[in-house]
């Protein structure tokens, strides 16, 4: 469930509004309102963290040299930077030589310094690159001397030499270097000894990383601070913060306000104003269900708004049965079990906390061993006709592509139902007048089943042949969903009936029913990616059939860890998707919410005053 929250504004003496705040990070209970807010201060703090986790980058994660600390981390920071600096330009002066090496050294070992002097003197030599035809004209032509120094890859590597410039060829010439060949390989020879240098003090000033790292989670920390400390409201003597507390940890608060001489008052969170109302944090309470489930949700970033449902308890029961049916067979599911159950004995015995998760996969794991019996899939190989006291346990029904089928459109019709049995009930509360809606859209839904299981499976199905009555149903659904769509507490019916038959909301509405079309069929997917699973693993065994047994067992530990890895990735494409979408959309859900965040953060570094 989501917890209620209240408005809070905390007033404290301005003069003592840091220790104040610094105070409050103990609480761990004070969400603050919208921080967005920036100072000269908070700009400082930004520039040296960002410098920070840029150093951070500069040096190895991994280094071997024992940890280190200093009382000076900035001096070890601008040390690194330095460093880092010259290894790039040391990096960046090898890779122009070795560039200008490649393509003067083809002219052989010639003296720069001696090309420079005979010029001086008269005696002008030019380099050149031409191809064949230009070469053989060149030579033919030239009224000077011409020397082939080499031939690479098609190129000609000529030098000319005349006492007059006029006498060479029209064609550009190659530029003389600063350096000579022999001059640029001792200067790369000895660039190379002083990166090594650079590279190893870079590994040892890794030894400050911890340290490092402990500075910027500190500038992150303070800058949390200030910027909250900014967001105060000032009135004279006085300094007033903006926030949100959870109605049920008021009086744990009012004991620790009054022990430090703080005023506050709160509201109700909500004011009717959706731009206000949008930045209530949600406080996700899980049921002992929706616990399993909540560390995935969170992983995920998906966050309820304040005024929407918590889903995570629905979502127990359904994204197992998903999860079952896409992974689909009974020696994967013993492996996931096997896992998560060692996953936990180690985390026991380390005496570490055990993520709800971690169980969520042992229950998961079962429900798929539980399907993998059914439908008799074990690592794509079927077993009941060899082993007896799998025979009694195969599912005839779900032998049976159709029954799979089925199933899959019940389960989702199924889901679909209870989102808008469960958006029934809100709207009740809420907005009685609106109720209608969800009539309407479980009356399409129903009309839609019988649809799409002709369709799909054909009329010999447990629901019998097309029924008359779809067209109507789905007519009278749409209707309704047009009617009540836009009725609202405070505005007459029949205003409401005219608001929800205007062109836009009709054609919404009309785009809506097709999408039901499309939300039911899509459960199709549990059928479908858990028979494309099968069929990947049966294949690779069929592949491996008459090969030697060690050559048979390396390509199928491949392949089956792949299909698993594939497997894992059609659950959170698929099953995620079906709770987090289609499920989530019908029950009224958009996870635009703003998760609770207590403010927790202490003053720990300054660079500048932030005192207003």
């Amino acid at each position: 469930m989501i917890a209620n929250m209240s408005r809070i504004s905390l007033i404290v003496s301005r003069s003592e509004r840091e220790d104040a705040l610094n105070k409050l990070a103990e609480t761990n209970l004070f969400h603050v309102g919208s921080l967005d807010n920036y100072n000269d201060s908070i700009a400082e703090l930004h520039r040296h963290l960002t410098h920070a986790e840029l150093m951070l980058r500069y040096i190895p994660e991994k280094s071997e040299v024992p940890e280190a600390t200093t009382s000076d981390v900035q001096s070890i920071l601008m040390e690194i930077e330095s460093t880092y600096a010259k290894r790039i330009e040391l990096e960046k002066l090898i890779q122009d030589y070795d560039r200008l090496l490649n393509s003067y050294g083809a002219w052989g070992d010639f003296s720069v310094e001696n090309l420079q002097y005979l010029e001086t003197e008269g005696h002008i030599i030019r380099l050149y690159k031409v191809d064949a035809k230009t070469y053989k004209k060149l030579k033919n032509e030239a009224t000077i001397p011409l020397y082939l120094c080499t031939v690479h890859k098609g190129t000609h590597y000529i030098a000319m030499y005349s006492v007059e410039e006029d006498k060479f060829p029209s064609i550009p010439a190659e530029e003389i270097p600063s350096l000579s060949p022999a001059e640029m390989r001792s200067t790369i020879k000895q660039s190379h000894k002083e990166l090594l240098e650079l590279r190893l003090k870079l590994n040892q000033l890794a030894g400050y990383r911890t340290q490092i790292q402990e500075y910027a989670n500190n500038l992150q920390e303070t800058i949390a601070f200030e910027r909250t400390s900014d967001a105060f409201q000032h009135e004279e003597e006085l300094s007033i913060l903006q926030g949100y507390i959870p109605t049920e940890d008021i009086t744990n608060f009012r004991e620790y306000a009054k022990k430090h001489g703080w005023a506050f008052y709160t509201k109700d969170a909500l004011t009717g104003d959706e731009n206000a109302d949008s930045e209530i944090p949600t406080k996700i309470k899980p049921s002992f269900w929706g616990k399993f489930v909540q560390p995935m949700l969170d992983s995920f970033g998906f966050v309820p708004g304040y005024q929407e449902v918590d889903i995570s308890g629905v979502m127990f029961f359904f994204f197992a049965i998903f999860f079952a049916m896409i992974i689909g067979d009974a020696g994967y599911g013993s492996i996931f079990l096997l896992l998560s159950l060692g996953m936990m004995f180690k985390l026991k015995s380390a005496g570490k906390a055990i993520s709800p998760f971690i169980p969520y996969v042992s229950i998961m794991s079962l429900a798929t061993m539980a399907w993998g019996i059914l439908t008799d899939n074990w690592f794509g190989t079927q077993l009941a006709p060899h082993v007896s006291v799998l025979q009694p346990l195969k599912s005839e029904f779900l032998a049976d592509d159709s029954g799979v089928q089925f199933l899959s459109f019940m389960l989702g019709f199924t889901h679909l139902v209870i989102a808008h049995v469960w958006s029934f009930a809100r709207r009740l509360k809420y907005n009685p007048k609106s109720a209608l809606v969800d009539v309407g859209q479980l009356m399409m839904l129903s009309a839609l089943l019988f649809l799409i299981m002709n369709m799909i499976i054909g009329p010999d199905t447990l629901l019998g042949p097309r029924p008359d009555w779809i067209a109507p149903v789905i007519i009278a659904g749409v209707v309704l969903v047009l009617l009540f769509g836009e009725q609202q507490p405070l505005v007459n019916i029949f205003k409401g009936f005219g608001n929800g038959l205007q062109f836009d909301k009709v054609l919404a509405t009309l785009l809506g029913a097709i999408g039901n079309f499309g939300d039911v069929l899509s459960y199709i997917r549990l059928y479908a990616v858990g028979l494309a699973g099968f069929s990947i693993a049966s294949s690779f065994n069929n592949l491996t059939s008459g090969l030697p047994i060690w050559i048979a067992a390396i390509i199928l530990l491949l392949a089956h860890t792949l299909n698993i890895m594939l497997s894992l990735l059609s659950v959170v494409v698929h099953a995620l998707r079906l709770n987090s979408l289609e499920f989530s959309t019908h029950v009224g859900l958009s996870w635009a919410g703003n998760a609770y965040k207590p403010f927790t953060s202490k003053k720990v570094i300054q660079f500048a005053d932030s005192k207003k």
